[in-house]
């Protein structure tokens, strides 16, 4: 019989060791209808104080009315009706693919046949840990290692369940936050210098993706908002543009959707090689509809097209972008690293970081400063050369 240890409050609870070395943390929380026997909350820890402070939040929760979490669904079973209730038909469909796969891939093998109202937070700390060691890819002898922004999404995901699971009063509480997780270092944004974004446009001469490849480095775009661009959002003749959608792959099939933010539609001045790009893309897309004929289609209404008269895959873009990288022989970079080309050299130029963010379509200034804040020092001192010129010009006058 396991041996107890400490008694809390009188009546109430009580901590005690077990003899495979847990503490446990016991409370009454009433007395069943039909035999009239106590019916107890239970926690496990591995240290005496977590199976202490463990007891008094039970304590506090049924001070407060809260009812005991009695079923004794797996933390599979929880998360497929998860999956089910609150993921699918209210997230976006890239959030369901993403919530699933952490789900089915990740988080099910480790924890799915625990008891949910058991799972203890060392329990999701030894998940945690072990997905930041090197994971078996399927291929005999070969591993591969989760990026610490992976692991951070698997605790992510369990976290979010987790919560709804405690406001259906199905758990005690949520016991992921008691857990860490790697630490996320955010590298520096890869860009091409100006030699090499030129290199990379005499190259794409011709080739299908040309256009858009200028349009991104002059505008920022990201590759949904550019691939998605449609004739209605652009104005020629005054030289702007809206950003209004975004193309995106659902059930196998390009399809519009909106931006997710406010601060994502937003109206740009379209100068330069960027106004010069869309022009080429009319000029283009009338000799390709000349060209198929009958087999033209554009339902969309899309600027960019390949060359079959079909929208712009992402998959295929980056593909082609970093082939003609390497025939450039320049740094083979994704759609994404034009977008940071175009912002590195707008701050680097001096354009402030207010004007940058509105121009990216970020949310949060923070988020603009965070990214590209390794280019301010050289724009300031830019800055204060021009300033100095200035004033020396004056003196001499």
């Amino acid at each position: 019989m396991a041996k107890r240890r400490s008694r809390a409050r009188h009546g109430l609870g009580s901590v005690f060791k077990r003899k495979d070395g847990r503490w446990v943390a016991q409370v009454c929380a009433g007395y069943s209808a039909d035999t009239g026997k106590p019916k107890y909350r239970t926690a496990y820890s591995r240290t005496e104080q977590d199976a202490k402070t463990n007891l008094k939040q039970m304590i506090n929760e049924l001070d407060s009315g809260q009812p005991a979490p009695t079923s004794r669904q797996t933390v599979g079973e929880f998360l497929d009706k998860w999956l089910d209730e609150c993921v699918k038909g209210q997230k976006e469909p890239k959030t369901i693919v993403y919530y699933t796969m952490m789900v089915n891939r990740h988080i099910k093998p480790s924890l799915g046949r625990i008891e949910l109202r058991k799972l203890q937070a060392y329990e999701v700390q030894s998940l945690i840990n072990e997905k930041t060691k090197p994971q078996p890819t399927g291929k005999e002898g070969k591993t591969r290692k989760l990026s610490p922004a992976t692991v951070n999404g698997i605790r992510r995901v369990l976290r979010a369940a987790l919560n709804q699971a405690w406001k259906w009063d199905m758990v005690v509480q949520n016991v992921v936050p008691k857990t860490s997780a790697p630490k996320v270092v955010k590298p520096e944004p890869v860009y091409l210098e100006p030699d090499q974004a030129q290199k990379l446009l005499e190259q794409a001469k011709g080739h299908p993706i040309e256009n858009l490849v200028a349009l991104a480095m002059g505008t920022g775009l990201r590759i949904g908002e550019a691939t998605g661009l449609r004739w209605q959002d652009v104005d020629v003749e005054n030289a702007t543009l809206r950003v209004q959608v975004q193309l995106q792959r659902i059930e196998k099939k390009l399809v519009h959707k909106p931006l997710k933010s406010a601060s994502s539609r937003r109206n740009l001045p379209l100068l330069g090689m960027a106004l010069e790009a869309v022009r080429a893309e009319e000029f283009r897309q009338a000799s390709l509809k000349a060209k198929l004929g009958e087999k033209y289609a554009n339902p969309l209404g899309l600027v960019f097209l390949n060359s079959e008269g079909r929208p712009l895959d992402p998959k295929y873009v980056d593909k082609h972008l970093k082939q003609l990288c390497k025939d450039a022989g320049i740094p083979q970079v994704s759609f994404h690293k034009l977008r940071h080309t175009a912002a590195t050299h707008m701050v680097a130029a001096g354009v402030p970081l207010a004007l940058v963010k509105d121009q990216l379509g970020h949310s949060s200034i923070t988020l603009t400063t965070g990214t590209y804040a390794h280019m301010v020092p050289a724009a300031q001192r830019e800055a204060a050369e021009k300033l100095d010129a200035v004033l020396r010009k004056d003196v001499k006058a």
